[in-house]
């Protein structure tokens, strides 16, 4: 077997065997369509290969990133001199649940400079998501409570001082 051959066996079985979705995809005519996925793709999104072949990403779109952000991730994307983006993205699976993922896009790009393919790395965050806003809102609680025993803890003081206040002036 060739160093070429085992390059290319390499890359197969790390596409195929990926534990994240993958996603191979090739720019046509100011357009993109999926030209492959991996076994971890069709268990995550919850499509067959078959629906999703000959499609264009967007059938992931969960419609909760604004606009400008899919933009400056294409610049990234299609600038030779990038070639890449990662980030947070929230995705849609194929049953309608939303899903956090860093997506990470690398680009390969034609001798002439031109994009040709793509593939991408979905990691699943949800349940880190889930996690950091249920921190938030423990933190919240905590100030809430905190502001609460600070406020008793004053009017306590000052009735405290009232009452030594009475037991002084008795004394004399």
């Amino acid at each position: 077997m060739t160093i070429e051959n085992i390059e290319i066996e390499l890359i197969k079985n790390g596409f195929e065997k990926s534990p994240n979705s993958r996603v191979l995809a090739e720019f046509r005519n100011d357009d993109v369509v999926i030209l492959r996925v991996n076994k971890a793709f069709t268990d995550f999104y919850g499509y067959n290969e078959d629906e999703v072949i000959g499609k264009n990403p967007r059938v992931l779109n969960s419609e909760k990133m604004e606009l400008d952000y899919f933009q400056k991730m294409w610049e990234s994307i299609l600038n030779p001199k990038i070639g890449f983006w990662k980030g947070h993205i929230i995705n849609k699976k194929k049953n309608g649940d939303f899903i956090n993922v860093i997506l990470t896009i690398i680009t390969i790009f034609d001798e002439n400079s031109p994009p040709r393919y793509f593939t991408a790395y979905h990691v699943d965050i949800t349940e880190r998501k889930i996690t950091e806003e249920k921190l938030k809102e423990t933190e919240l609680r905590s100030k809430e409570a905190y502001e609460q025993v600070n406020f008793y803890k004053d009017i306590f003081a000052h009735d405290m001082n009232n009452i030594l206040q009475v037991i002084l002036s008795s004394a004399e």
